[in-house]
């Protein structure tokens, strides 16, 4: 498999460049991969999934992320609208809409008719076990099935990356156990390369690959 991600020499810095948030990174994920990204609190894991993810840029170094230089890049919302899906730990859900309006809130960046989109929203509802609460608003579910909301609305424009924030980080045991195994579904069925960001080293050891960061850099 080509690459999907490059990360080289990538730094990122905060507080006038007091704090090296990420220091030095060298990171390469192949298309379909499976990944961890584990450490402790403040380490850096999560600054190096939003730079992967258009969300920020980087002081020094080089990122390419689906044959997308993120330096030199234009329209960047458009192209994490096509290519990236995020979850993240507190889902960011509209409490004012139903979880159909919610799911298909990324579609309206595509300009995709009203038809289409209802279709897609509750194909992905239906394989998400939430076919009986597509009319339902948002503050009627459970943390768990908001969460699987969430992933429905992250898969919507068919991303081939779905990077995840702590997706269970909220979660009790039970509820975090079906979504970690409806990631591992969705990256075994529809081949998307997944990068899950955690502290917990049980969720890190679902995936194929662990990169573990301390301090800003890679430790192994």
């Amino acid at each position: 498999m080509s690459d999907i991600i490059t990360m080289n020499g990538v730094t990122k810095t905060y507080e006038n460049g007091n704090i090296k948030a990420v220091n030095g990174v060298d990171i390469t994920i192949k298309e379909g991969d499976f990944v961890s990204i584990i450490g402790p609190s403040g380490s850096g894991k999560s600054t190096l999934l939003n730079m992967i993810g258009a969300l920020d840029k980087p002081d020094y170094g080089h990122i390419k992320v689906a044959n997308q230089d993120l330096l030199e890049g234009q329209n960047l919302h458009k192209f994490r609208a096509q290519k990236i899906g995020f979850i993240f730990q507190l889902h960011n859900l509209i409490p004012t809409l139903t979880v159909r309006e919610n799911v298909e809130i990324p579609m309206y960046s595509q300009k995709i008719n009203s038809k289409n989109m209802t279709k897609r929203s509750l194909e992905l509802l239906d394989y998400m076990g939430l076919k009986n609460r597509t009319d339902n608003n948002i503050t009627k579910l459970s943390g768990g099935e908001r969460q699987r909301v969430a992933i429905a609305r992250a898969l919507i424009n068919k991303p081939s990356i779905i990077l995840a924030d702590e997706p269970t980080g909220s979660l009790d045991s039970e509820n975090s156990d079906k979504v970690l195994n409806l990631l591992k579904k969705l990256h075994k069925e529809q081949d998307v390369t997944l990068i899950i960001v955690t502290h917990d080293n049980e969720v890190a050891n679902m995936a194929e690959r662990i990169i573990k960061v301390k301090d800003g850099k890679i430790e192994e």
